[in-house]
């Protein structure tokens, strides 16, 4: 297998990156966390809010409700008699206006984020096809390199069971000079990891069937 050219100066980070492989990927992940952000902003201001009418929701001036002051001035308006000035705009209306706004733009604002959610789903797969097709070649030599290594560290084993094998045949008292590797496979195990791994490698391409040792086929 060939080995991959990568372009000058372009680093496997920028190889992977889904905002380098779809502009509009970036576009709208841009813009969806910046609605986010406004999101949890609007939340806290509209919880600050909530506490602030909960305090004014009696009048200090009059004992009041001011929400009843303010329809007893719609109606007074509607007869024509003159409305206290300061029913229509008192604070807790105020308030309760800027509150109402703010649940309006917490509203807008998810509806906004699931539909950017949408449309990231479906770029995100695309992005990441991109990306795919760049990065394959090079995830098959790493492939590659792990599978030869395997190889290499099972064809060590054989050799190191071999003086094992031999050791034991013979009765010695041996332990003392090592600890077997039992971290790896038997290199003549064919359903063990290390077998199967290589078995993928050949599938995926990363290296030929010829190169595995007879005993892991």
């Amino acid at each position: 297998m060939a080995k991959t050219e990568m372009a000058p100066n372009t680093t496997i980070a920028e190889m992977v990156s889904l905002d380098r492989a779809s502009e509009e990927y970036a576009r709208v992940r841009t813009r969806r966390d910046e609605l986010s952000l406004r999101l949890v902003s609007t939340e806290r201001e509209a919880i600050e809010l909530a506490r602030e009418l909960r305090s004014l929701s009696l009048s200090e001036e009059t004992g009041h409700n001011p929400i009843d002051r303010a329809a007893e001035a719609r109606v007074s308006d509607l007869i024509g008699d003159v409305a206290p000035s300061a029913a229509p705009r008192d604070d807790f209306l105020l308030k309760q206006e800027t509150l109402n706004a703010k649940q309006r733009d917490l509203d807008d604002l998810k509806q906004a984020i699931n539909a950017l959610d949408s449309r990231l789903r479906v770029l995100h797969g695309q992005a990441s096809e991109a990306v795919r097709e760049k990065i394959g070649p090079l995830i098959l030599e790493r492939i590659a390199a792990v599978a030869r290594s395997l190889i290499a560290a099972s064809e060590a084993q054989r050799a190191y069971d071999e003086i094992a094998d031999m050791l034991n045949a013979e009765n010695v008292w041996w332990s003392q000079l090592a600890h077997p590797p039992v971290f790896l496979d038997s290199p003549r195990d064919r359903c063990g990891r290390v077998a199967y791994y290589l078995r993928e490698a050949v599938e995926k391409g990363a290296i030929g069937a010829e190169e595995i040792p007879e005993a892991l086929r």
